[in-house]
């Protein structure tokens, strides 16, 4: 859980640092990072992230767009594994 948290807590920052250049790429690298190299732990991975990032959606509406992104993201990814 120490790895979503930490990965939940980059995102955080960028969200609430919309000034900020590079922000959906810099979100980009830490799931990626969040995910580390072993593919087949990759799927509940991504499912832990993708609820983590709709509560936290959830409860800050004002930085949907950014949530929105990252959500996108984390979904094509899920969409690109073959199921189990």
């Amino acid at each position: 859980m120490n790895r979503l948290r930490n990965c939940m807590d980059s995102l955080r920052v960028l969200a609430r640092s919309p000034e900020s250049e590079g922000r959906v790429r810099v979100a980009d690298i830490r799931i990626n990072e969040y995910l580390g190299p072993d593919v087949t732990a990759v799927r509940p991975l991504l499912e832990q992230l993708r609820h983590a990032i709709g509560v936290e959606a959830e409860e800050h509406p004002s930085e949907d767009a950014f949530w929105a992104v990252v959500r996108e993201y984390v979904g094509s990814w899920l969409s690109r594994l073959p199921e189990d």
